[in-house]
């Protein structure tokens, strides 16, 4: 409250409803707040901004959570105007956070109980005074009760589950936040995020969605995403698994499906990602419930800020952006200069940055870099200035860029400079265009010489001056010739159409297992398409057009540093 009122076009708090305890008695309940920061003056501009939804503590008794959504509040507004990418991101995003989903627990266990719940009373069983209400995060709507022991429907139990979906007042409140309400035609109307995907187990959400979804926890050192109730993967496993694996890189902890975990049924992420689209998270911070301060502030709180400063960085694009290296730092070689004098910028791009604890992640050589100025990279008229690799060529994983910018013409005053990473790799796009043929499998005569068609306009894309083309591939390293690498890419096509047949057909006799098997083989058919595209020396480093974030060559969620021009 005292940070909304000190920066009002910064940050506001609104009640969204109230506590089981407050519709029992308004005098001894309390009421759900959000905190929702972003520069006030750029709605009018940008007057869909995506946002980033955070849900801390809903468990009572996991006190970091709420200490970690605010103290990152914090650094967004407090850094503003000083700190250019806590600038930025304000500018152009919006952050809508609950820091405690359930405040009455949060009064229990403040009094010294492990509690977990809320403090509904109302639904019978002989529950003592330490064991009643509801375990909010498992009273959402999607796939509510679905599998056995992802719930309970013992009123005494840890994981009690309500007696119908959004039974409590805290989840009904929640959810009219972040969906909205659901009409008579189940499309869900009025939330911070859009009903756009159909609220069965394989229809996927548009690549395009825009905006994240967290619901954080403690203590398992984990981050989750969906499905909870089921070994089957989401439909967009793919990139939610590779955004999950970016995310576990800064904090450390084991990126996983959910249901790895324990099943899971009527949770906050699956509702999100399965009724919205919205791509959705749970983070399980480490420590302990009740994690000591020395903890907190040394390793839980640092670690898990760099993640959310990237999930930030993301929110354009998420189900593209994350396949793309990442920008981690930006300087300059002055602050300020006087209008006209050249400025020097310099920046690190890796694309190394997965926790492959558990899985592997393919990472890819570097392909170019850009910087701009004043309009990131998706914005209509984004001008691309293109850097150098500092050590004169795009052949690794991790580079340094470097590239000199003009201050002519610019306005004396504070300007933003981002800069922006594309990877080699090609299957990315190949891998989203694989997923639109999918549902034209029955044109399956077709579909190979589409697919080479795909290859062919890939290795002939023109590159934009200014950008660097990675070499192309050493036959003499591969033992391949010419003619050679001509029929593995062949092979390559072939095999990657057969899976996606094979992997349509899986999904359609609900078969998972073939259909994880199918695209296992995809991917591997894509992987060695690239190869043999490289030994054919016809990889290219196609640009990007510089309105719309494109998956190949993969954009990096930005970076950026202020500077003065003007004396």
């Amino acid at each position: 409250d005292q940070l909304a009122a000190s920066k009002p076009n910064l940050a506001s708090v609104r009640v969204i409803g109230p506590s089981w305890q407050k519709t029992q008695n308004a005098s001894t309940g309390y009421d759900l707040k959000v905190f929702k920061i972003t520069n006030s003056a750029t709605d009018a501009a940008l007057p869909n901004k995506p946002t980033l939804v955070l849900f801390g503590s809903i468990h009572a008794r996991e006190y970091a959570p709420a200490e970690l959504v605010t103290r990152f509040a914090e650094g967004l507004v407090n850094g503003y105007g000083t700190d250019a990418e806590a600038t930025w991101l304000l500018d152009n995003f919006a952050f809508q956070l609950v820091l405690n989903a359930n405040p009455d627990g949060r009064k229990k266990a403040e009094a010294g109980s492990s509690w977990r719940k809320n403090v509904n009373n109302s639904n019978g069983g002989s529950c003592s005074a330490s064991s009643f209400g509801t375990d909010l995060n498992r009273n959402f709507p999607y796939h509510w009760n679905t599998v056995s022991g992802g719930s309970s429907g013992n009123q005494c139990a840890e994981t009690y589950r309500g007696p119908t979906p959004t039974s409590d007042p805290e989840t009904q409140a929640l959810m009219r936040l972040v969906a909205g309400t659901r009409g008579s035609n189940g499309v869900y109307t009025g939330g911070i995020f859009p009903d756009r995907r159909s609220d069965d187990v394989s229809t996927p959400a548009p690549e395009d969605y825009q905006g994240v979804f967290i619901d954080i926890h403690s203590a398992a050192d984990l981050v989750l995403w969906s499905w909870g109730d089921t070994v089957n993967p989401a439909p967009n496993r793919n990139a939610l698994q590779t955004f999950g694996r970016r995310m576990a890189y800064f904090n450390g902890y084991r990126p996983q499906q959910s249901n790895e975990l324990y099943g899971t049924d009527g949770t906050t992420d699956d509702t999100m990602y399965g009724l919205l689209g919205v791509p959705g998270y749970t983070i399980e911070l480490g420590g302990s419930f009740f994690e000591s301060c020395s903890s907190f502030t040394g390793t839980t709180l640092p670690n898990n800020l760099k993640t959310l400063r990237y999930v930030a960085r993301a929110l354009w694009a998420p189900y593209t952006l994350p396949s793309g290296p990442d920008t981690t730092a930006v300087s300059l070689s002055a602050s300020s200069v006087p209008a006209g004098t050249p400025v020097t910028v310099t920046a690190n791009v890796n694309d190394s940055l997965f926790n492959q604890s558990n899985g592997t992640e393919a990472v890819q050589n570097i392909a170019s870099a850009r910087a701009y100025i004043d309009t990131p990279p998706w914005a209509s008229g984004a001008v691309a200035i293109a850097l150098s690799a500092s050590d004169g060529s795009f052949n690794s994983s991790n580079e340094n860029v470097t590239g000199s910018i003009s201050t002519s013409g610019l306005a004396a005053g504070v300007h933003t400079v981002y800069v922006q990473g594309t990877g080699s790799a090609s299957y990315p796009v190949l891998r989203s265009v694989l997923t639109a043929f999918g549902d034209k499998v029955g044109f399956a005569p077709t579909l190979e010489e589409s697919l080479r068609q795909l290859v062919s306009d890939d290795s002939s894309s023109s590159t934009s001056p200014g950008t660097t083309t990675p070499p192309s591939g050493d036959t003499s390293q591969s033992g391949a010739s010419s003619s050679d690498a001509s029929t593995q890419l062949s092979q390559a096509v072939s095999d990657a159409a057969q899976a996606m047949r094979d992997a349509d057909a899986a999904m359609s006799k609900g078969d998972w297992t073939a259909y994880g098997e199918a695209q296992t083989r995809l991917h591997d058919a894509l992987t060695r398409a690239e190869a043999a595209q490289a030994a054919l020396g016809t990889s290219s480093s196609a640009t990007p057009n510089s309105g719309t974030p494109t998956p190949t060559p993969s954009p990096s969620p930005s970076a950026t540093s202020g500077a003065q021009s003007g004396s």
